[in-house]
């Protein structure tokens, strides 16, 4: 039921990033919408309060994600330790997975509506 591994290396640790931990599930999906509802006109034109607050957000996920299995990997070690584009990069892992894992939990439902019909 575990999708093939994607690991990610940060800060010495090998991070498997094809599934979300579901203790980490509902903080991601928060901040993935708080993310969502970000300016992207702004943040387009360089605005820097809108561009500081993405990369804030992104921070935030990145931490929230390795926090269960990596507590040293925080918000601090993000921010001392790794450039934007790292961050963005792996946030856009992270966001993916997530996405994913939505769409297999649709999935599974559908199948179990199915299963459900043929046999009753």
């Amino acid at each position: 039921m575990k999708p093939d591994p994607r690991v990610v290396t940060i800060g010495g640790h090998n991070i498997d990033c094809s599934f979300v931990p579901v203790g980490a599930t509902f903080e991601i999906d928060e901040l993935f919408n708080e993310a969502l509802r970000l300016d992207h006109d702004k943040l387009g034109s360089g605005d820097r309060e809108e561009n500081e607050k993405a990369l804030n957000l992104s921070i935030r996920m990145c931490a929230a994600f390795c926090r269960h299995s990596f507590p040293d990997l925080d918000e601090v070690f993000f921010g001392n330790n790794c450039t934007a584009e790292q961050v963005g990069a792996f946030a856009n892992v992270i966001t993916d997975t997530l996405l994913k894992s939505y769409k297999g939990i649709k999935a599974s439902a559908k199948n179990q509506k199915a299963s459900k019909g043929k046999r009753a």
